[in-house]
């Protein structure tokens, strides 16, 4: 009987250590809430100034891209990603409920003439009082330490404002910060990149204090920068994305346009492979990368995919970084047209530069469909089993749903009119995508 027991005991035990190993390799889940914003239509629901709408957007973004480069294992979501991406109170509470947020940080400006930072918590959170107040106190002395502003207060909301809706039934331990006034001389810093920079880092340094500096896992392999995440683009515009994960890209390149990512860290000198996803209608577009503005590193031509949304694809090159640091990393347009979804880079192991003959190979033995252009009958040739495939416009609306194939067997597409398609298949579990054209 004893050793039954003990033996209860030790699977009891073993259960709780699995559960905590569990929890701690999925990481911590953090929501970034840049607070207010303006409507799809250009409409200013809350009236809240521009500078605070465009401050608490570009934070939040640099915050994002910092803790994707330093915390490899933290999952980062955010409440909008646009300047015209207003959503209600609740929704923003409800969407960070949805998504299981450990932490919740609602960035905001202050405005009535005052001056420093002040941060808010709620005791209607439901993830209990000390855990906010504590996370409050650490995020207001990082923000006025790292602003090097004056620290005005940490305080539970409803002394001042009953009980903020982003953070009143949030289940995450969340705060609001007003990072400075609008109104007053902190406008100047407000809207300097290099103090938004700081101010992004402050927030980090509360997060990893927060929650524990050893839930932070850094990337020691990639890091990837969604391609709206610029620091600096003068000319480009940014739109709804159809790639996978959705989000936006960045559109509107044209021959000359530059776009520049801050912060961008190389551990390590050495090799490094840059990837860039991306659509392109008619081709024939060249990127070229530099590294804080003097050193080239290399260039790569885009494909043409068949639209301007479809056929989205990974494009790469291989650089040499002479010295580890934190850089920007500018993006030359040599020749325009083309879309950016995002750009990760990899350092290249010795073992992988001695595979980079067989995979020219496997590129080799890719789908090819054909007669391209075709008539009325096209054939795709491929090793292994098509388990689905669709025919896309240049749109990415699917005109043509394809029965299960093998290699050489004819598809009629006598339906198609004249144009660039998508043929969009799945083979032995892979996605693969190829452009061919109908006469």
């Amino acid at each position: 009987m004893t050793k039954h027991i003990q033996n209860i005991c030790f699977k009891a035990a073993l259960a709780v250590c699995l559960v905590f190993l569990t929890l701690t390799v999925q990481g911590q889940v953090i929501v970034i809430d840049p607070g207010h914003g303006y409507k799809a239509d250009g409409s200013n629901p809350d009236g809240r100034t521009d500078t605070e709408i465009a401050t608490a957007l570009s934070v939040g973004l640099k915050l994002r891209d910092q803790l994707n480069s330093q915390c490899s294992n933290y999952k980062v979501h955010m409440t909008r990603t646009t300047r015209n991406g207003w959503i209600s109170i609740s929704q923003r509470r409800d969407m960070s409920n949805s998504w299981g947020a450990n932490r919740f940080i609602s960035i905001h400006c202050n405005a009535g003439g005052g001056t420093g930072t002040e941060t808010f918590w709620c005791n209607r959170s439901t993830s209990g009082t000390t855990a906010n107040s504590n996370f409050s106190q650490e995020v207001q002395n990082r923000m006025a330490a790292g602003g090097s502003w004056t620290n005005r207060r940490s305080v539970e909301d409803a002394t001042y404002i009953y009980h903020l809706g982003v953070l009143n039934s949030n289940n995450a331990v969340g705060v609001l910060n007003e990072i400075g006034f609008v109104d007053s001389n902190d406008k100047t810093k407000l809207l300097d990149d290099s103090w938004r920079n700081k101010f992004a880092a402050a927030y980090v340094t509360a997060l990893k204090n927060s929650l524990g500096t050893s839930t932070c896992s850094p990337s020691t392999t990639s890091i990837l920068i969604q391609g709206e995440s610029y620091s600096s683009a003068p000319y480009v515009q940014t739109e709804a994305c159809s790639d996978t994960g959705g989000g936006l890209n960045v559109s509107h390149i044209d021959t000359g346009d530059q776009i520049s990512y801050s912060n961008v860290t190389f551990p390590s000198s050495g090799s490094y492979k840059i990837e860039y996803r991306v659509a392109s209608l008619p081709g024939g577009g060249t990127i070229e990368a530099i590294l804080t503005g003097v050193v080239i590193l290399g260039r790569v031509n885009v494909p043409a995919t068949g639209g301007w949304q479809t056929g989205w694809t990974t494009i790469s090159h291989t650089v040499n970084i002479n010295q580890a640091g934190t850089y920007t990393l500018r993006l030359s347009a040599i020749s325009g047209g083309w879309n950016l979804n995002w750009l990760r880079i990899s350092k290249v192991s010795t073992a992988r530069m001695a595979t980079a003959n067989m995979e020219v190979a496997e590129v080799a033995e890719a789908p090819v469909p054909y007669p391209n252009p075709a008539d009325n009958e096209l054939s795709v040739r491929f090793a292994g089993t098509a388990a689905s495939g669709k025919v896309l416009n240049s749109v990415g609306q699917t005109v043509l749903t394809l029965p299960t194939l093998a290699s050489d067997t004819p598809i009629d597409i006598s339906s198609l009119k004249s144009g660039v398609y998508i043929l969009d298949m799945v083979i032995d579990g892979k996605k693969v995508t190829k452009r061919f054209i109908k006469r």
